[in-house]
Formats: structure tokens, C-alpha cells, sequence
């Protein structure tokens, strides 16, 4: 668990990194609008509410982006141990000689196996399809429970 809430605060941290960055430039657009539009009471909060938002959409992409080298991680980590383990237990048939250190085979495959892999959790928006969501409900679950823990 802490491994995921270092991952977890590197992530709100970049986005926080981001929301400042773009802070400036959306406050010199946004607030003269703002402060047409809102009564005299709150212009006050102007600042604030600007950087709220700016965080909050900032933080949002990082997670997003972080989503996505997850799911190019666990796809290179997948396809390369699929195609290893495969191609090891044919070799032990007899059915193909393969020898890892002498051979891309396992490479060519694997990396084939996680861009299919990556290409599908991305199609998929990255969450589990109908068949499956019901059968790996109770995994999903315990990921929202690990979601929890570490965000507290």
C-alpha cells in the first residue's frame, strides 16, 4: 500500500504541478468574464474558484495519463510473459527449439501480444467489458476498496 500512495501523490502532485502552470493565463482570460457575470459579493472568490478548476482538470489528465502508462506497462509486462511461457512450454514439447538468449521469437510476439493488449484496455476506455465486469465484480471491488485506503 504504500507503494500505491507514493504512485497516488506523484500523480495528485503533477497534476497540482499542472493546474498552477495553466492557473495564469486561464485567470487573465476568465476573470474579467467572471467578473461580469457573477454578483459583486463573490467576486472575492474569482481567484479562487479559477484555481479550483484548473487543479481539478489538471489533476484529471494526470490521472488519465497516468491510466495510460499503467495500461502500456502491464501490457508490455503481459504480452512478454505470455509469449516467454508459451514458447517455453512448446520448446519443452518438443514442438518448436527455442533457445531465449539466441532468439527474438519472444520479443517479436510479446511486444506483438501488448500492442494488441494496450490497443484493446484503450478501445475498452480502460474498463472491463460486459461478460467479464460481472465475473471480476468482486476484484473490482476490493480495487475500489485499495482506491480508498490509499486516497485517505
Amino acid at each position: 500500500l504504500v507503494v500505491l500512495k507514493v504512485e497516488f501523490a506523484k500523480t495528485i502532485a503533477l497534476g497540482v504541478a499542472i493546474g498552477n502552470f495553466i492557473n495564469k493565463p486561464l485567470t487573465t482570460v476568465a476573470q474579467p468574464v467572471l467578473v461580469h457575470t457573477m454578483p459583486k459579493d463573490y467576486h472575492k472568490w474569482i481567484p479562487t474558484i479559477i484555481a479550483y478548476i484548473c487543479k481539478s482538470i489538471a489533476i484529471s489528465i494526470a490521472w488519465y495519463v497516468q491510466r495510460i502508462i499503467s495500461a502500456f506497462h502491464s501490457a508490455i509486462r503481459g504480452g512478454l510473459m505470455c509469449s516467454r511461457g508459451v514458447l517455453a512450454e512448446l520448446n519443452k514439447r518438443g514442438i518448436i527449439e527455442f533457445n531465449e538468449d539466441e532468439s527474438y521469437l519472444d520479443e517479436i510476439v510479446g511486444w506483438s501480444l501488448a500492442a494488441m493488449g494496450f490497443y484493446f484496455q484503450f478501445s475498452q476506455n480502460f474498463s472491463v467489458p460486459f461478460p467479464l465486469n460481472f465475473l471480476l465484480l468482486p476484484f473490482s471491488m476490493v480495487e475500489t476498496y485499495i482506491v480508498w485506503v490509499i486516497s485517505d
